[in-house]
């Protein structure tokens, strides 16, 4: 680990430990992700169990943390949906409800997905200085300033946002238009809700397809001995040595196995957007069996 500002190997483990810590919060600052935990793990020197107590600790706070404001939300909507006294708030919360339903019905099919995941990585080595790819070839594609794995887990989140964004942001206007519609305070609640429990599901749901993404790759990245080398045999050669590392990386991504990971990556989409739903359903008072 080397100082970027002085060029030099860092000091102290602590000082590589606050430069890691410090490039994460700057790759997860560019993706708007402010509530995240960063742990240091040594695999020379530190036992497998604490980074394993690090990730399964991480995973509980997740879901306790879905778990808690979804059961709020459930909670607060029943108890609008259950205990409204007049009949004029029960005739439009009932309405209310059937029209979110509805837009469920309407957007609860195959998201369509537009370009690949490998889009990113390619997009970016034909920006990136050469020598950062040269680096980055290297090290089995994981360098500071171009990392094969990043790009790949970021462009399986483009891949998300590209085939559900335009659902999010049309619940989005129909929550506004809903609001809009009645000054009825319970009504807003109830599409305030449904919005927050859709928008915090979309959210983990990029989350973790970029995490699936960037791990699967990781595995395969660190295999292609042939890709790197022919990189590395690439530098100096000639001009285009961008172009000539791009295609050699579109061939190998081009390949079966990875081919098959993006294929589970749109299979894992498509499974958690029907969480999301079913989450938002539950939220109306259906059941699983209803569906």
């Amino acid at each position: 680990m080397t100082d970027d500002a002085t060029g030099m190997p860092v000091e102290s483990v602590q000082e590589g430990y606050d430069l890691k810590r410090e490039h994460a919060e700057m790759n997860m600052a560019s993706l708007r992700i402010e509530d995240f935990r960063i742990g240091f793990y040594n695999c020379h020197a530190d036992a497998p169990t604490t980074a394993q107590t690090f990730i399964v600790e991480g995973i509980e706070r997740a879901r306790d943390s879905f778990r808690q404001q979804l059961e709020g939300a459930l909670s607060g909507a029943r108890n609008m949906l259950d205990n409204q006294d007049q009949e004029a708030a029960q005739a439009a919360l009932a309405e209310t409800a059937e029209r979110i339903r509805v837009w469920l019905h309407e957007v609860g099919g195959t998201p369509n997905f537009a370009g690949s995941v490998n889009e990113d990585l390619l997009d970016q080595m034909r920006i990136v200085h050469a020598a950062s790819i040269h680096a980055a070839a290297r090290r089995s594609g994981d360098w500071k300033n171009f990392s094969y794995s990043y790009q790949l887990g970021f462009g399986a989140r483009k891949l998300c946002v590209r085939a559900l964004g335009r659902a999010i942001d049309g619940f989005a206007d129909f929550c506004k238009v809903e609001r809009g519609s009645t000054e009825l305070k319970a009504v807003h609640e109830l599409v305030a809700q449904a919005l927050r429990v859709l928008e915090y599901g979309f959210g983990q749901l990029q989350t973790k397809v970029q995490t699936m993404a960037q791990g699967s790759y990781l595995d395969e990245l660190k295999q292609a001995e042939d890709l790197w080398q022919n990189c590395i045999n690439e530098w100096g050669q000639r001009r285009g040595y961008r172009e000539a590392v791009a295609k050699y990386s579109q061939n190998w991504l081009s390949d079966d196995i990875r081919v098959q990971i993006e294929s589970e990556i749109k299979d894992t989409i498509l499974r958690e957007w029907s969480r999301v739903l079913q989450s938002l359903r539950e939220l109306l008072g259906e059941s699983q069996s209803s569906l």
